[in-house]
């Protein structure tokens, strides 16, 4: 985008565009993420207050503007792996520290907004990853492994296998029928009690 100024009160104004000012605007597009939905992954043997890397986006203006961003919408602060400053310079800080083996999300998502000085913003998605870099996954002694077949002939409701592990696990496999839309679909149900 091209603007033309004319100084209408200099002492001879200027009257063709040759001779006028060139002003070059670039900031109808200001900020840029490397794309609308982008991943940031860290190792969960950092500890907390870690800086671990700073958001990828750039201002596009020649002038190399200073962008802000600011969480629009991200997971509950209490949960959440890491910390952006909302108006910051895109800082990533660990907050707290995650087991991977421990907890059942490994991902959180961040809306992530971009703002250069003069008003204009971008928005993208940030999708934050905890790497498993201890690989311990959790081992069960006394857990057996179990494989029975399961004839077709078997009728509704009889228990195909039976497990006690004492009073870690008792578990039961049955078989089943469910009827939907007019169909009979033979199915088997494992139930655990403790």
């Amino acid at each position: 985008l091209s603007i033309r100024a004319v100084d209408l009160n200099a002492a001879k104004p200027e009257t063709s565009f040759a001779d006028m000012l060139l002003l070059v605007y670039t900031s109808f597009q200001p900020v840029v993420f490397p794309a609308a939905i982008f991943q940031f992954n860290y190792s969960e043997e950092l500890p907390p207050e870690t800086t671990v890397g700073y958001i990828p986006a750039r201002s596009l203006n020649s002038l190399n503007e200073k962008v802000s961003f600011t969480v629009i919408r991200g997971p509950d602060p209490s949960e959440e792996p890491v910390r952006i400053e909302n108006g910051g310079d895109g800082r990533i800080t660990i907050k707290r520290k995650y087991d991977y083996e421990h907890i059942l999300d490994h991902s959180w998502s961040y809306l992530i907004e971009a703002r250069v000085p003069n008003g204009f913003s971008a928005t993208a998605l940030m999708v934050v990853n905890i790497i498993d870099t201890d690989d311990n996954p959790p081992f069960f002694e006394l857990m057996e492994y179990h494989s029975e077949p399961i004839l077709e002939t078997v009728k509704v409701g009889t228990v195909v296998l039976e497990g006690d592990f004492g009073n870690l696990l008792k578990f039961e496999i049955s078989v089943g029928l469910l009827s939907a839309s007019n169909e009979q679909i033979l199915f088997v149900a494992l139930s655990f009690c403790c």
